[in-house]
């Protein structure tokens, strides 16, 4: 669980966000893994399965390994990648999870970090054993997950994030308890459009159920294939719209509310966020 976080002398999180810090997130100068500041880990097998969980406030977080030293995603928020992607740096936001696997065979002996790149900080550090244990492989496929055709969704919901003078909103609304905001059908596809129109990142999380990306900015090239398994949260960067499919299969409930809005904690705070129900019919 990777978070960053402030201190006040007596060793305390301290939390006390200025305005700019609700509008742009409240981020800490000290990088915790696991509730540690740089812990390390004693590695002893050649393939080490790592499952990562951004657990900050509001960083989006740019990780990668000393010397970009490759890695390979197999799964992320929901589900495994129906194949491996090799990669040497993973973007995270808030809420967003990823397993990856890393092969430590030729840091024998030695020591590998895993580092934020944008500040330069590290976050673990990972003491490889003399002697490493090398009894698996990596699969060249992982899954099969079903793909909902765009062809069956039968409707299509657009979320705008929007804000100004330390309110935000989706679809100029901020979040209100009494009120519900969307109505959605079990078993129902639909497709959801959502749209950043700040100059800051948001991302977008879903309750009740996950949601496979289909395309950035109008483009299915420009999604990631790292991103292409089931997800709950996406990353949704300044001035950028994500489209994604999104089908409710459970849980159908008239007084049950679920809730859709930003993962970043000060902006669901300051009204980022709505309300829906999913209904038999």
């Amino acid at each position: 669980v990777l978070q960053d976080r402030f201190f006040d002398e007596n060793g305390q999180f301290d939390y006390s966000p200025t305005h700019m810090e609700v509008m742009r997130g409240y981020k800490g100068d000290t990088f915790i893994a696991n509730g540690q500041i740089e812990p390390i880990f004693t590695a002893t097998t050649t393939l080490l399965r790592i499952r990562l969980l951004n657990g900050s406030n509001a960083g989006v977080y740019n990780l990668s390994f000393t010397d970009n030293h490759p890695f390979t995603q197999c799964a992320g928020d929901n589900s495994f990648l129906e194949r491996p992607v090799e990669m040497t740096s993973l973007l995270l936001t808030p809420g967003e999870r990823a397993e990856i696997i890393v092969d430590l065979s030729t840091f024998i002996s030695e020591t590998i970090t895993l580092t934020e790149i944008t500040e330069n900080k590290a976050f673990l550090h990972i003491q490889v054993s003399e002697s490493l244990s090398n009894n698996t492989s990596i699969p060249s496929e992982l899954t099969i997950l079903n793909r909902w055709p765009e062809s069956d969704a039968v409707n299509t919901r657009h979320f705008i994030l929007s804000g100004q003078q330390g309110q935000l909103y989706i679809n100029n609304k901020q979040m209100d308890m009494q009120r519900i905001d969307e109505r959605l059908t079990l078993n129902q596809i639909e497709l959801w459009e959502i749209e950043n129109q700040m100059v800051m990142d948001h991302n977008f999380h879903i309750h009740a159920s996950h949601f496979l990306v289909l395309s950035r900015n109008g483009n299915p090239a420009e999604v990631q294939e790292n991103i292409k398994g089931y997800k709950d949260t996406v990353h949704i960067p300044p001035s950028e719209t994500v489209r994604i499919i999104v089908k409710m299969s459970d849980y159908a409930d008239p007084d049950g509310k679920y809730m859709f809005h930003c993962h970043f904690l000060e902006h669901e705070d300051a009204g980022m966020m709505g309300q829906f129900i999913v209904e038999e019919t």
